[in-house]
């Protein structure tokens, strides 16, 4: 593993744009590699439609962050 941790942000809805983010972009510790939301997606990264999709593909993240609503981050975080 680098110094740089490579992250992938799960649910881009508002509190992931205003807060997450800004504070992932701000931080040289941090890069966003991956996103994955149904309806949102983020430039400069690597957009998927499901956790799962970003999973499969992103074999090299180191964590993931998640934004979604809290009903379904118990199931995130078993799968990731």
């Amino acid at each position: 593993m680098s110094d740089v941790i490579s992250l992938g942000v799960i649910g881009i809805g508002k509190i992931a744009r205003d807060q997450h983010l800004p504070a992932i972009a701000a931080e040289p510790g941090f890069v966003l590699t991956a996103c994955a939301s149904r309806h949102a997606e983020v430039n400069g990264v690597r957009n998927y439609q499901d956790l799962g999709a970003l999973l499969a593909a992103e074999r090299d993240l180191d964590a993931v962050s998640l934004c979604a609503p809290p009903q379904v981050r118990y199931a995130q975080a078993r799968a990731a």
